[in-house]
């Protein structure tokens, strides 16, 4: 499980295989934080809003810390991908933990 602290950037890699190769480019994709009970989506970054970013076979996933407010606690996050060809695949799927952040600077 990672851990991220809440009201935070968040910011980390994937580095996704298909058979042992690396993933080619990517077309789009989707990452989402999960309640784990409801499964209710609680925070989510694209490919389109440019919370996914690939280059070089690594996907860098980004969240914002107004996207990270409200998580303090243990949650599912995946991403799914789209590849050139048009195929779907499933790069991450855990659990993560936000732990609460207590200090703040404030000027």
């Amino acid at each position: 499980m990672v851990e991220f602290y809440q009201a935070a950037d968040v910011e980390f890699d994937v580095i996704p295989t298909i058979d042992g190769q690396p993933m080619p480019a990517i077309t789009a994709g989707v990452y989402t934080v999960f309640d784990r009970v409801t499964g209710a989506a609680l925070a989510t970054s694209t490919f389109a809003d440019g919370g996914i970013t690939y280059e070089g076979g690594t996907v860098t996933i980004k969240l914002d810390e107004t996207k990270t407010a409200s998580l303090n606690g243990k949650y599912k996050h995946d991403c799914m991908v789209r590849t050139e060809s048009g195929r779907d695949i499933a790069i991450l799927s855990e659990e993560v933990k936000f732990l609460p952040m207590v200090s703040r600077i404030t000027s």
